[in-house]
């Protein structure tokens, strides 16, 4: 039963080999859309705020970020399997381009990237 399982996983993620990509973007959008809400509501005098929940708040944002900072660094490409934002001390978390076989994000994987030299 667990084999048939993970055949369908695998084969899912056959079908959209940028799924990963697609989740990291949902899950930064929806999270600057809260923090952005979060902000104009105190800003406008609908949420009081204090200073304990203000301090949890930041925490939590913190962390957040932090976090996605480090799922999206260890984001692989799907051509290659290598990181598609880091390349050796290199991170650069608004490529539009896999920094290791130039994959263009999001492109069909039968598409001949054109590999970034430096």
């Amino acid at each position: 039963m667990l084999s048939i399982g993970l055949a369908a996983l695998h084969w899912h993620e056959m079908t959209d080999p940028w799924k990963h990509h697609r989740i990291l973007k949902r899950i930064g959008v929806t999270s600057a859309l809260l923090m952005f809400l979060t902000f104009a509501s105190v800003a406008l005098g609908i949420v009081n705020e204090n200073p304990r929940g203000s301090r949890i708040f930041i925490y939590c944002w913190m962390l957040l970020v932090l976090v996605m900072l480090i799922l999206t660094h260890e984001a692989r490409c799907p051509r290659c399997g290598r990181r598609f934002y880091a390349r050796g001390l290199d991170f650069r978390q608004m490529t539009k381009k896999c920094l290791h076989c130039g994959q263009k994000k999001y492109a069909e994987l039968a598409a001949t990237p054109n590999p970034d030299p430096g």
